[in-house]
C-alpha cells in the first residue's frame, strides 16, 4: 500500500476506534509520522494534513525512520489525544509566520505541544534539551502564569 493510502487507512481505523472511548480526532494534540523514505514521509504528510484539518488540527512531526518499520510498511503513525478536564477547553493554535503546514505549537487544557522541524542531526542534538523558559518566551507562549522568567 502506498504511503498516502496507508496513512488514510490507518487514520480511518484510529478514528473508528475512538468513539468507544468518547473521543474523536478533534481531541488530537500531536501526531508523529514514521516513514521508510522521504517520498513516503511527504506523501503520508499530505494525507495526514487532509485528515487533521479544522478542529482536528494539531502539532505534528514526520521522521524518516526505516529502522522502526516492519518490512513492506510505508508509514506508521503515533497519535496523541487529550481528554480535556473541562468541557469548555479549546485548542489554542499558534502558526509560524509566514504560515506553513505544521503548526508552530498548540496549547490545550494547560499543556504545550510543539511540532517537529526537519533539521540535521547536529542541530537536533542542540535543540533536544528540555525547552527553557527563554525559548517559550521567544515563542510568545505565556502559560497560565504569564511571561516566564529566564
Amino acid at each position: 500500500m502506498e504511503a498516502q493510502e496507508a496513512t488514510r487507512d490507518l487514520l480511518g481505523r484510529i478514528a473508528e476506534g475512538l468513539g468507544a472511548h468518547g473521543l474523536t480526532l478533534d481531541n488530537a494534540v500531536k501526531t508523529r509520522l514514521f516513514a521508510r523514505d522521504r517520498a513516503s514521509r511527504d506523501n503520508g504528510s499530505l494525507a495526514r494534513r487532509d485528515v487533521f484539518s479544522g478542529a482536528a488540527r494539531c502539532a505534528s512531526s514526520g521522521l524518516i525512520a526505516p529502522q522502526v518499520l516492519d518490512a513492506g510498511v510505508a508509514v506508521a503513525l503515533e497519535v496523541i489525544l487529550v481528554r480535556p478536564r473541562l468541557a469548555t477547553s479549546a485548542k489554542e493554535l499558534v502558526e509560524y509566520e509566514p504560515q506553513r503546514t505544521p503548526l508552530r505549537y498548540l496549547t490545550y487544557d494547560g499543556l504545550l505541544f510543539t511540532s517537529g522541524e526537519t533539521q540535521g542531526v547536529q542541530r537536533w542534538r542542540r535543540r533536544s534539551a528540555p525547552i527553557s523558559p527563554c525559548t517559550l518566551n521567544r515563542w510568545g507562549w505565556r502559560g497560565s502564569a504569564g511571561k516566564m522568567r529566564c
